[in-house]
C-alpha cells in the first residue's frame, strides 16, 4: 500500500469525498481513540461455534492447511464464518485458510476467525502465518518448483504481492504469536521457545535512544540493518526523550501474563483493527478526514505520526 495513497475508509474520513460504511467501537489502548468492527456476523449459538471449530481443525489437519494474515487486493473476499452478512474490506486484514491442493483460499474477516480458532490451543496458533515478504518469496519458490500451484497461489494474490502486509502490522502478530506461545507453554507446563537474547532485544528494544544492539551471531548486515532501522518498534526524540512512542504499548490489547488473557477472543483483530485505523489517519490528507478523524490523528502525535509512516513504508 503506498504511504501516500492508502486504499481505505474508516469511519473518520470524510464521506462526502470517499464511502465507508464501517462502524466504530471502544477499545482500551494506551491512547484512548475508536476502532472499527470488520465483519457483521449475527450471534451465533455455542453449540455451532463450536461446530464450526470442529470442522475447521479437522480439515485443517487433513490438509495441512494454514492460516495467513493478509492485506486483502480488493473487498470482493466473501467471509465464510456462518451468519456474517459483509464482505471483507481491502482497507481492513483478513484470515487465509489455504490447504494443500486447493484451489481458493476460504477467506474470513479476523475477528470472525477468532470467534472459531480457539488459539488457547497451540494446534491453531501454530498454523498462523503472516504474509510478509519472506513468506511471498516462499511461496514463488515453491511455485516455481511445482506449477501445479500457480492457479492456486495466483487466486490468493502472492504472483504480485499484493496481499503482503506492511511492517508494522506483521511485527505486532509476530509479537502475538510468540507472546501466545510463551503463555500456552506455560499453561501446560511445558519448555517456552528459546530466541537468542539479542534478537529479543532487537525486536522490542531498536529505535530507542538509549538501546545498544548487539547483532546476534550469523545475521547477515541486511537484517540486522533493517531490523534496528526500519522496523524498529520505538520511535524516539533523542536521549532526553521520557516517552518514547512504543508499537506494543500503543496496540497490543493485553500483556499476556495471565491465563485468562487466553480465552480472549478479540486481543488479535482489536489490535490490527487499532494499527489498521491509525495507519489510515495517518496516510490521508487532513481535507480527507471528517472533524473525528482530525482529532483521532492528533492524538497520535508528531513522534507516532513518524513511527507509523515508518512501519507502513514496506514489509518485513
Amino acid at each position: 500500500m503506498p504511504a501516500d495513497s492508502p486504499n481505505t475508509s474508516p469511519g473518520p474520513v470524510d464521506q462526502r469525498k470517499r464511502s465507508g460504511n464501517g462502524d466504530l467501537e471502544e477499545r482500551e489502548p494506551k491512547r484512548s481513540r475508536k476502532t472499527e468492527s470488520s465483519g457483521e456476523s449475527q450471534p451465533s449459538d455455542q453449540a455451532a461455534i463450536e461446530s464450526m471449530r470442529s470442522k475447521l481443525l479437522k480439515h485443517s489437519q487433513k490438509n495441512n492447511a494454514l492460516f495467513y494474515i493478509e492485506s486483502p487486493a480488493s473487498s470482493n473476499s466473501k467471509c465464510r464464518f456462518d451468519g456474517c452478512q459483509s464482505n471483507i474490506r481491502e482497507e481492513g486484514f483478513r484470515v487465509a485458510v489455504v490447504k494443500e491442493n486447493c484451489r481458493s483460499p476460504l477467506y474470513y474477516h479476523v475477528d470472525c476467525f477468532e470467534k472459531i480458532a480457539d488459539f488457547s490451543k497451540t494446534e491453531y496458533v501454530n498454523r498462523l502465518q503472516p504474509m510478509d515478504r519472506g513468506e511471498w518469496h516462499s511461496r514463488l519458490q515453491r511455485m516455481a518448483h511445482d506449477p501445479s500451484t500457480q492457479l492456486r497461489f495466483g487466486a490468493m494474490g502472492l504472483m504480485d504481492g499484493n496481499t503482503c502486509l506492511d511492517s508494522g502490522a506483521s511485527i505486532l502478530i509476530y509479537h502475538w504469536i510468540r507472546s501466545m506461545r510463551s503463555l500456552i507453554a506455560r499453561r501446560n507446563g511445558d519448555p517456552e521457545e528459546h530466541i537468542d537474547p539479542h534478537l529479543l532485544d532487537i525486536l522490542y528494544k531498536s529505535g530507542s535512544s538509549s538501546f545498544k544492539p548487539t547483532k546476534p551471531d550469523g545475521m547477515d548486515d541486511s537484517r540486522y540493518d533493517r531490523l534496528i532501522h526500519n522496523f524498529a518498534p520505538i520511535e524516539s526524540d533523542g536521549v532526553d526523550d521520557k516517552k518514547e512512542w512504543n508499537l506494543f504499548e500503543q496496540y497490543v490489547p493485553c500483556k499476556f501474563e495471565d491465563f485468562e488473557d487466553l480465552n480472549r477472543t478479540d486481543s488479535l483483530s482489536s489490535m490490527l483493527a487499532a494499527w489498521s485505523l491509525d495507519k489510515v489517519l495517518v496516510l490521508y490528507s487532513p481535507d480527507r478526514l471528517t472533524d473525528e478523524g482530525k482529532e483521532l490523528r492528533e492524538a497520535i502525535g508528531e513522534k507516532g505520526t513518524r513511527a507509523i509512516k515508518r512501519l507502513t513504508s514496506g514489509a518485513l
